[in-house]
């Protein structure tokens, strides 16, 4: 028995690694997380060219705070891994971007070494959304001394703010919700020619622009990241 979690990066087949579509076609189980029964999971449709006979196992992680459903969640996803393994089967995680990087394989990761401590994990690094955003801009993340922080969820306007202030190079990740006010603040410190907005990258209606307030007027989906560049 052996656990894969594997790094599918933002959206764009050609990015997967070498070693992850290896991983993934000698696999006997491609386990998926959605967050409903009625969602696609976007990380198997960037690898599903690679899937033959594999068996398809979706996991549902809700999209909510509120920490029962989650745990129920999590024990759930953990009791049918584990199975699986115990059956002696190789699985593979899929999950967007970087398996170590903000991703539910973390969490399923700790709960099942509880549970089988002899277990064999590999992690399969993958590109995370900012870093594809980087590239495809054309902007470095940071070079020579810089500094740089990443924010995965906006949970103030003022923690932003003291980011923007001390650092460099700011990464904004799942900023759909509180975009508007995230624009508006920018746009008070006079930094809006300093920032790249990325959705959906990699995928075929990806955006990339450094005009942030293109995107005011539509609706914004989840898989939207900002890179704020100060200028020295």
């Amino acid at each position: 028995m052996k656990l894969y979690g594997v790094g599918v990066g933002p959206g764009d087949p050609d990015w997967l690694t070498m070693k992850a579509v290896h991983v993934i076609q000698e696999a006997d189980i491609i386990m998926t997380p959605i967050s409903n029964q009625d969602k696609q999971s976007i990380a198997l449709s960037i690898v599903e060219k690679y899937i033959t006979n594999q068996k398809i196992h979706r996991v549902i992680f809700p999209m909510t705070s509120d920490p029962i459903r989650l745990q129920v969640a999590w024990e759930e996803a953990r009791n049918d891994l584990a199975q699986f393994l115990m059956e002696g089967k190789t699985v593979a995680f899929i999950t967007l971007g970087d398996p170590l990087l903000y991703s539910t394989f973390i969490y399923l990761k700790h709960s099942i070494q509880e549970q089988l401590s002899n277990l064999s994990i590999e992690v399969v690094p993958g590109i995370p959304s900012f870093v594809a955003l980087s590239a495809m801009a054309q902007i470095p993340i940071a070079e020579r001394d810089e500094n740089l922080v990443v924010i995965p969820v906006i949970r103030s306007l003022d923690e932003v703010k003291k980011a923007i202030e001390l650092h460099d190079n700011i990464i904004l990740m799942k900023i759909n919700k509180d975009y508007p006010a995230i624009v508006e603040l920018l746009d008070e410190m006079q930094l809006l020619d300093c920032c790249w907005v990325g959705q959906r990258i990699g995928m075929e209606d990806s955006i990339i622009t450094n005009q942030p307030k293109e995107l005011l007027n539509g609706k914004l989906d989840y898989l939207t990241t900002m890179m704020i560049k100060k200028k020295r």
